[in-house]
């Protein structure tokens, strides 16, 4: 007994590593830039570098994962509440991404944390204000999904902001869960999805949780005159299960009003031993 439970805990641990998981699910085409964000953007980032080195290369993690990356820049936000590093890791995510063309690819690996390890805020919002949105946030005891959806609503980078910025180039994102559920848009505030509602739901979200007169005035304006942006729309295609989900989209031709993209999940389809069924005749 006590070795089947230890086998089911490594097992599921071998699965949850980033950097196996990454290898695996690579593309096949070397891309133009490769683009980190999260606690575990250096695991992810050096398998991706390993195979396709000297690809020009961003990472944006938290202090006590950073460390130098050979042929990547590595920039340390604060988390959870951001800090000037985190304006200095969106500002750079942001311009490499506005700087690739059509015909050009971005590699995107995404995993927990990233809220607050990058920001971008909208025109008007300063860090400060944005941070303060934080605070008032955590100290109200909003769940994820909630504080996300103000997040994405104050910001150029989260709810999709990242997709549309590598647009028109392509992109294929591979999205590490650290949430109940693997719902991408919760994770990281969804840099490469659709945002989980429009800036009127913040709003809503803000009043029901008395918070709408504490944010910062500029907050508020931003809210207010803020319409919504085109999102990424996405087909899943699944082929399989894992503690661990991973999923990639790829992005095509940008259409009037939106900005399609394609993600599809991608893991290793060998079940470890304790998952297999015996095989017929036996046991």
């Amino acid at each position: 007994m006590r070795d089947g439970l230890r086998e089911i805990f490594e097992a599921g641990v071998a699965r949850a590593m980033p950097g196996p998981a990454v290898t695996a699910a690579l593309p096949g085409a070397a891309p133009d830039l490769i683009l980190a964000l999260g606690k575990a953007a250096i695991a992810m980032a050096r398998p991706a570098l390993a195979r396709f080195p000297g690809t020009p290369c961003i990472v944006v993690t938290n202090p006590e994962n950073a460390a130098e990356l050979l042929g990547a820049r590595v920039i340390a936000g604060g988390h959870p509440i951001p800090d000037a590093g985190s304006a200095e890791g969106g500002a750079a995510l942001l311009a490499a991404a506005e700087a690739l063309g059509a015909g050009q690819r971005a590699l995107v690996l995404i995993s927990g944390g990233g809220s607050a390890l990058a920001v971008a805020p909208l025109p008007g919002v300063t860090l400060a204000e944005k941070a303060e949105v934080s605070r008032l946030l955590l100290g109200a005891g909003l769940d994820i999904r909630a504080m996300n959806l103000v997040r994405q609503n104050l910001s150029r980078l989260k709810g999709g902001g990242l997709a549309r910025a590598i647009a028109p180039a392509e992109a294929t994102a591979l999205i590490l869960s650290d949430v109940v559920g693997d719902d991408l848009a919760a994770i990281a505030s969804g840099p490469v999805v659709p945002p989980l509602g429009d800036p009127a739901a913040a709003r809503r979200l803000l009043e029901e949780a008395g918070l709408w007169m504490r944010i910062p005035e500029s907050c508020r304006q931003a809210l207010a005159a803020a319409r919504p942006a085109p999102t990424p729309r996405s087909r899943p295609g699944w082929s399989g299960r894992t503690p661990c989900r991973w999923r990639r989209w790829r992005r095509r031709r940008p259409r009037r009003g939106s900005i399609p993209c394609r993600w599809r999940a991608t893991w290793p389809r060998r079940r470890p031993a304790w998952r297999r069924r015996p095989a017929a005749g036996r046991g």
